[in-house]
């Protein structure tokens, strides 16, 4: 076929990548969060779509806050009740940490008593429903920030001063962040998460995962070459018919990169489609995807993949993960634990409270583990309840019918393999063995 007949365009379905871009809303005043004032949606997405990284999250809020609150002065029961709202501190203290760890920041709001002596109503903050001001002394709260148009009517738009102590009167915000450096096009108004460096390895690992189910559905991918014979289309109008036809039947992630379009002369022939990408992505996926799960652990600072319930190869044994554990509660655990303490603690203090609170320290799986395999029985009244364990009683056989002529002790998360290894090995050695007159075996 003579290249003069065959005249080429092509389809780029590549996603751009969502920053975090502060700007100024012309009507309302606020700065917008991200370009399209929707980059908090990006980092919820993130989390739905990657199972390593919402994993990751829910378990870093459990070590923070999972234990839950203790007193350690004073009468706070009272501040921990937190009477007047639909949580308790407990579960605030728990929604901050989570905040926290997906945003990189938490909020509260309070309302003052009526004689403007003490905070008579605390109240959690979806940090992702909140805008604020270049000074940061005015909130702006929407049930929806992806509508073009806000309003009290519309949105449920409603607006909140930050705290003044010397304004006692109705409701504030108290707004927390980690300090970072700004970039390019950012004021420094609205945090970041700690995982901010992996969230290009966290988008691969939504696209991949993404790529594998929309690999089941659809018959072509990116990469794709499409000839359509019938000539080239006489009007852009006509053009952009074709294009767009095909666009929207494959506009998914498993198509970023290229479509190209072909029209030859030819109207005798069916339109041809030919894969440009070789039929081995599954497996540069597969590489792919080890490459970007340790990415995802590195930028969320974890020393132990077992810690988050991740095995992997050469993973510690619990020993070890316990000792990483420390580590890890030292450098960042407990760093986060006392920014949500300092927060809380401040609020017990508006409320008229003398005392104070502190978030309870949570063990590991594996630190568990590792009790329970030097105290088995201990274990077993942990693990079972008494009617449970009656069940032993009845079925089982007394362990006084048997001699025990020796144990090995098996760490908890010691591989099956392994464990079957050991298991063969043992059973090599019965018939070696011999019993004495005493009933001792040699």
């Amino acid at each position: 076929m003579n290249n003069d007949k065959i005249k080429m365009t092509s389809l780029s379905f590549r996603k751009e990548f969502v920053k975090p871009d502060e700007e100024k809303d012309r009507s309302l005043g606020f700065v917008k969060w991200g370009k399209k004032n929707d980059y908090p949606y990006f980092l919820i997405d993130l989390f739905n779509g990657s199972a390593w990284h919402q994993g990751i999250v829910k378990t870093k809020t459990f070590y923070i806050a999972g234990g839950g609150l203790e007193v350690v002065t004073g009468d706070m029961q009272g501040f921990i009740d937190n009477q007047y709202s639909p949580f308790d501190m407990n579960e605030i203290a728990e929604q901050l940490a989570f905040d926290f760890e997906l945003f990189g920041g938490f909020a509260v709001k309070g309302t003052w008593n009526r004689e403007g002596t003490r905070v008579a109503k605390w109240e959690y903050l979806d940090v992702d429903a909140i805008r604020m001001t270049e000074d940061e002394r005015m909130y702006f709260l929407s049930d929806d920030w992806a509508a073009l148009n806000q309003s009290a009517e519309k949105t449920n738009l409603r607006m909140f001063p930050a705290l003044d102590e010397n304004n006692r009167v109705g409701s504030f915000i108290i707004y927390y962040k980690e300090p970072s450096k700004r970039s390019r096009k950012e004021k420094g108004i609205y945090p970041k998460p700690t995982y901010n460096g992996g969230l290009t390895a966290i988008q691969t690992d939504v696209d991949i995962a993404k790529f594998h189910m929309y690999e089941l559905q659809n018959g072509f991918k990116s990469g794709t070459l499409i000839n359509m014979p019938s000539g080239f289309p006489e009007s852009t109008e006509e053009l952009n018919r074709i294009t767009e036809s095909i666009k929207g039947r494959t506009q998914s992630v498993e198509d970023a990169g290229e479509i190209i379009i072909t029209f030859s002369d030819g109207a005798d022939l069916a339109p041809t489609v030919q894969q440009l990408n070789g039929n081995d992505l599954d497996k540069r996926y597969e590489v792919t995807m080890q490459s970007v799960q340790q990415n995802i652990l590195v930028a969320h600072s974890v020393t132990a993949p077992t810690l988050f319930g991740v095995m992997q190869q050469g993973s510690f044994n619990a020993a070890e993960s316990g000792d990483l554990f420390e580590i890890f509660k030292t450098t960042y655990v407990s760093t986060r634990q006392k920014r949500i303490e300092w927060m809380l603690n401040y609020m017990a203090e508006l409320g008229g409270y003398v005392g104070t609170v502190k978030l309870v320290d949570v063990l590991p799986l594996k630190s568990v583990a590792k009790e329970t395999t030097i105290e088995p029985v201990a274990a077993c009244k942990q693990l079972f309840s008494k009617d449970e364990l009656s069940i032993f009683s009845e079925f089982g056989e007394s362990q006084d019918d048997y001699i025990v002529l020796g144990n090995i002790p098996i760490e908890w998360n010691t591989p099956h393999q392994e464990i079957m290894k050991r298991h063969d090995q043992l059973f090599e050695k019965i018939g070696e063995i011999t019993l004495t007159p005493g009933g001792k075996g040699k």
